[in-house]
C-alpha cells in the first residue's frame, strides 16, 4: 500500500504474515513469542501489511486474526497488534498495543492516513460498550523525534 499527501483514511490490504522478510519474523518472535509452543506455523494463522511512504516501509502485524483461545497474543485486553520499521537494517517496534478485534459491521479495524510526517497515522476502532456508547476509535500518529507511535 502506498499513501499520498491526499489519502483519506483507508484500510490497508492485509494478507497472510508469510510475507514478511525473515529477519522481522525473527524480531518479532524475539520480542513477542516465547519458548513454550512451537512457533513454525504462527505467521500463517495472522495478517500483515506493508505500507511505503516516504521511501520508508512500515510493517504492521494483526494477531486479531486468529481469535481461537490457542492464541496467546489475544486476551481479555484485545490482540496484539504491532508495528515495525527496518532502520539501517535493524528493525524498530514503533507501535505496539491490545485491541479488542471486534467492530460494526462494514466498518475496518485499522485504517491509515498519511500525515504531514513521514509515516501515516493509525486508527483503530474498537467495538465495545463504554458510558453507553458502542465504539471507542483511537488516533496513534508518528512523532519523528521519539521514533514511536503515541495517541493523540
Amino acid at each position: 500500500m502506498t499513501l499520498n499527501k491526499n489519502s483519506n483514511f483507508s484500510e490497508p490490504k492485509w494478507k497472510t504474515a508469510t510475507f514478511l522478510p525473515d529477519s522481522l519474523k525473527k524480531k518479532f518472535k524475539s520480542d513477542v513469542l516465547d519458548n513454550s509452543r512451537n512457533w513454525d506455523t504462527f505467521f500463517q494463522e495472522v495478517v500483515a501489511t506493508k505500507v511505503e511512504v516516504n521511501g520508508h516501509s512500515l510493517f504492521i502485524v494483526d494477531t486479531s486474526i486468529n481469535q481461537s483461545s490457542q492464541n496467546p497474543l489475544c486476551g481479555v485486553k484485545g490482540c496484539l497488534i504491532s508495528g515495525f520499521l527496518n532502520d539501517k537494517g535493524d528493525w524498530k517496534k514503533v507501535f505496539s498495543g491490545y485491541f479488542l478485534p471486534f467492530v460494526e459491521p462494514g466498518k475496518p479495524h485499522l485504517e491509515l492516513q498519511n500525515s504531514f510526517d513521514d509515516l501515516p497515522c493509525i486508527k483503530i476502532s474498537q467495538y465495545f460498550v463504554v458510558n453507553n456508547h458502542l465504539q471507542k476509535t483511537d488516533f496513534y500518529c508518528f512523532d519523528n523525534q521519539e521514533q514511536l507511535y503515541f495517541r493523540r
